[in-house]
């Protein structure tokens, strides 16, 4: 494994979002039921239109500035302690490799800017009190917007297997750990063969 900093643009930015959707209610109703000759109950949904609002801090939305690296696998070693930062110093990097953004800032605010308005939608859905929703409409704008520059430290270790490139990463405060693996895929077809075999 290499120790290095990896670069991240750090965003934050709140978000006024206001909601409008159709929103349905189950209702439990008597009726007969000529067939069975007999009264029954069933649910049924009653739908009206429903109008709220929803004030959506996001505070160090993290967006990788580095293009090579396979961003799933890095968004499993998260969260980084954040709270930790310090301000930037060259004796820090003493001993270890620092890779510069690949990733620009409004590339990267585009990105950001986008999961932050997914946030906002979710938190629209989880402020509507059932899950019967339907012509679910939302605006959101972005507020405080600010950005950060900042290294974090990643262990990262590539390796080959019959020629495919596979990634192991380690959270360098935590030790999280996560990666890729090899599938034999032989092994795994006469596995499957093995069970339907009589």
């Amino acid at each position: 494994f290499s120790g290095g900093y990896l670069p991240f643009w750090c965003f934050s930015a709140r978000l006024p979002s206001q909601w409008k959707a159709e929103v349905g209610y189950e209702h439990t109703e008597r009726y007969y039921d000529a067939g069975s000759k007999s009264w029954k109950t069933r649910t049924v949904i009653r739908w009206r239109w429903e109008t709220g609002q929803v004030e959506l801090p996001v505070t160090d939305l993290l967006v990788s500035g580095a293009a090579h690296i396979n961003q799933r696998i890095l968004g499993k070693i998260q969260p980084f302690h954040l709270q930790e930062l310090f301000d930037y110093s060259p004796d820090y990097l003493a001993g270890w490799q620092a890779q510069a953004y690949e990733v620009p800032l409004q590339d990267a605010w585009e990105t950001g800017r986008a999961a932050m308005r997914e946030q906002a939608r979710q938190a629209c859905l989880d402020d509507i009190p059932t899950h019967h929703v339907r012509n679910f409409s939302m605006s959101a704008e972005l507020d405080d917007e600010s950005w950060r520059y900042i290294l974090l430290p990643v262990f990262l270790h590539t390796y080959r297997f019959e020629e495919k490139a596979f990634q192991v990463m380690i959270n360098g405060q935590t030790g999280t750990i996560a990666g890729q693996k090899p599938v034999d895929w032989k092994k795994v077809w006469l596995a499957i063969l093995a069970m339907f075999a009589p």
